[in-house]
């Protein structure tokens, strides 16, 4: 297994985030692939963690597809056990000035990644949760 975390650009006025949500929990669950998806002013940062050639496969995926730009990873490491496994793909919208400096200026490591999370949304609760609209 292994774990990828990312950070792209795009434009989320363009990208309707509950079907992208669907489609990846579908197939994410077919492919063993769990994770959490992070939504910020201008992009994303996601972590995505499975069997290795799955996570490469989606990866390479993410790069090629047209609504992400400057797709950059930032961490890339073999895992003995997951860290999201309850989610198939969780959601996480980051509109608070401190939670997004939290996770710009933050070192990146799975487990510091993971801390961060949960400090922002703790990992009981699970991936049903539908984008809020404000």
């Amino acid at each position: 297994m292994k774990a990828i975390i990312y950070k792209s650009k795009a434009l989320l006025s363009d990208i309707d985030l509950n079907e992208l949500l669907r489609k990846a929990r579908i197939h994410n669950s077919q492919h063993q692939i769990t994770g959490i998806l992070v939504t910020v002013i201008d992009g994303f940062y996601q972590y995505i963690e499975g069997p290795e050639d799955y996570i490469d496969s989606l990866y390479h995926r993410i790069v090629m597809d047209e609504r992400h730009h400057d797709v950059t990873k930032i961490y890339e490491h073999p895992l003995t056990h997951r860290r999201f496994h309850n989610w198939s793909m969780g959601y996480l919208n980051l509109i608070h000035v401190d939670d997004l400096a939290q996770i710009e200026n933050h070192e990146n490591t799975v487990e510091e990644f993971q801390a961060l999370i949960e400090r922002i949304m703790p990992l009981e609760l699970d991936e049903s949760l539908q984008l809020q609209t404000t």
